[in-house]
């Protein structure tokens, strides 16, 4: 896939797997991007509204938009790129790894099975990051301009920077 872009919605569907490769762009007023098996998005994705869903996702280019909601299924969730919105909601059945940039002026929510944030988490309303059973391990930069709420099942090991605009 080199590039998509509409004046209308773009949904892309897979029954397998779905890749984007580097350099490729898909761009829309809103964005669907629906695998049956694990996605992979290296290059840029843009719209109103973006939504992906698959069995695993892993974000090595950009999403950028309003509200942005990336379910990865039973799967795993991998960020090394960046994504930027309103409002940013991950959710995966396994572990999740945030070793790239999240940014949103609204409310960010990240729940996984174990959840790693190395990079950088930002946003302007509340943050809530949900290990679910796992450990939570953030070593990275947190910051809230509402209030971050912090959950782990298991370990919680915070060495990276965590702030609040409200409670933390």
């Amino acid at each position: 896939l080199v590039a998509v872009a509409a004046g209308g919605g773009v949904s892309l569907q897979a029954s397998g797997a779905m890749t984007l490769a580097p350099g490729s762009a898909v761009a829309g007023p809103s964005v669907t991007l629906a695998a049956g098996g694990p996605a992979a998005l290296a290059g840029n994705v843009a719209g109103g509204p973006v939504t992906v869903r698959a069995g695993g996702v892993q974000v090595l280019g950009a999403i950028s938009g309003g509200t942005i909601t990336l379910d990865a299924g039973a799967g795993g969730f991998g960020l090394s790129g960046a994504i930027a919105g309103t409002s940013v909601s991950v959710t995966a059945g396994g572990p999740a790894t945030l070793d790239g940039v999240v940014s949103a002026t609204g409310p960010v929510t990240v729940r996984a099975n174990g959840l790693s944030v190395n990079g950088t988490v930002s946003n302007g309303g509340t943050a809530g990051l949900d290990a679910g059973s796992g450990d939570l391990v953030a070593s990275g930069s947190v910051g809230a301009g509402g209030a971050l709420v912090l959950q782990a099942g298991g370990a919680a090991v915070l060495n990276g920077r965590m702030t609040a605009g409200t409670s933390l």
